[in-house]
């Protein structure tokens, strides 16, 4: 799919890093992001796929980037890698369908993540030493790196159970470990930032 320059929007480094595709290994297409996504057979038969947890190829990538970013793994893309064929600035906004309300804001999130988690000179960005798509694509590597061991952290969920997620609460089972962790790891924090007692 092309993308035609909108003369009115100025590249910034967030239109630029939505212009962009992200990667997965091949072999987690059948694996994992056709298990649990109705991935690959078009929007005419989404509703006959009553028993896909998720729609679109991307939603699984997204899902898996979030396990990857809360539990802070990254994994770097093995053997040959894929795209989606759909860049980031489209996900999310056309789906209206069976009730769903588009969830753009979520692209966001992730910008904001992959500014906050890549090594990214902002300064040099600012003075024209570090091109912006060196930097963007640092970003989509650690997208990409991120999703990657998410996409096998569900793959080792299917692999113990296949129908795993075709329970209501297959999500949370897996991001409700990673928040506790989270919150452990903040009042970790806290406590060692209190001032010791002079007692």
């Amino acid at each position: 799919m092309a993308i035609e320059k909108d003369p009115t929007t100025p590249e910034t480094l967030y239109n630029i890093w939505a212009k962009r595709n992200v990667y997965f290994e091949v072999d987690l297409e059948e694996s994992v992001i056709r298990k649990i996504a109705d991935y690959g057979s078009g929007a005419t038969s989404y509703n006959s796929a009553k028993g896909f947890s998720l729609g679109g190829g991307y939603e699984v990538y997204i899902l898996a980037f979030f396990i990857g970013l809360y539990a802070n793994k990254r994994r770097p893309i093995e053997g040959d890698k894929k795209s989606f064929g759909q860049p980031i600035q489209y996900w999310g906004n056309l789906e209206k369908r069976c009730g769903r309300k588009p969830y753009s804001k979520l692209r966001d999130y992730m910008f904001a993540a992959c500014i906050a988690r890549t090594d990214i000179d902002l300064l040099a960005l600012e003075r024209g030493d570090l091109s912006v798509s060196a930097a963007v694509s640092a970003m989509i590597t650690t997208m990409d790196e991120y999703a990657n061991y998410g996409l096998h952290q569900l793959l080792d969920k299917l692999d113990d159970d296949k129908h795993f997620f075709t329970n209501n609460s297959s999500f949370l089972s897996i991001f409700i470990p990673l928040f506790k962790e989270l919150n452990q790891s903040y009042d970790n924090l806290e406590d060692s930032d209190q001032p010791e007692s002079l007692d």
